[in-house]
């Protein structure tokens, strides 16, 4: 039985969970042998901050989030961060629908590099606009695991991580796009279990 590793990053107006709403959602699938098998990006309408006169409105930022960091990025990043913006619910709707499509497959385990923070976010986001019970759940109510990737990889040996960073950043971007971060995130969990079978 082939088991879908599902790695998924988030973008955020802010560290809030419920107040500061999510920008997009980045899936990046593979196998356990490394192969790539698909990936989706989901965007979600999102007023960004407008500066007029030296003032500024936040819109949908927290104003600390966008001063520390987002401002920072490369205009870019930012740019992708509003191509084929959907509004919420409909976004939402699509993610669910997504979360379903998995069940094709016998076996889905998904990945993060922040449990506590990103997928709490997406739970929150898929009760509040589809009544759905968290993402680790399938529509049957059977139970997928969710693994924190990085901390898997911070189980590796010191003498690894140099070779595990080359190996990843010869394939993967990690450029706050949230495809490319859960590609990232993906790689992370393929190394440390490469190298924990050593």
């Amino acid at each position: 039985m082939q088991t879908v590793f599902v790695a998924v990053d988030i973008e955020k107006t802010g560290s809030f969970l419920i107040k500061n709403p999510i920008i997009s959602v980045g899936f990046y699938a593979g196998n356990e042998k490394g192969e790539f098998l698909f990936k989706r990006k989901f965007t979600i309408k999102t007023t960004f901050p407008t500066i007029t006169n030296e003032t500024i409105d936040y819109g949908d930022f927290e104003p600390r989030c966008w001063n520390e960091f987002w401002s920072k990025l490369d205009k870019n990043i930012i740019n992708k961060s509003t191509e084929d913006a959907k509004p919420a619910e409909e976004v939402w709707k699509n993610i669910s629908l997504f979360l379903d499509e998995l069940e094709e497959y016998p076996k889905v385990k998904f990945l993060t590099d922040n449990a506590s923070f990103d997928i709490a976010s997406i739970d929150y986001a898929l009760e509040k606009y589809t009544g759905r019970a968290p993402m680790r759940y399938s529509s049957k109510g059977k139970y997928r695991s969710v693994i924190s990737a990085d901390d898997m990889l911070d189980t590796v040996y010191d003498k690894h991580k140099q070779a595990i960073d080359e190996y990843i950043n010869k394939r993967a971007i990690h450029d706050h796009d949230p495809i490319n971060d859960a590609h990232h995130i993906y790689l992370q969990y393929i190394q440390a279990m490469y190298y924990k079978e050593l």
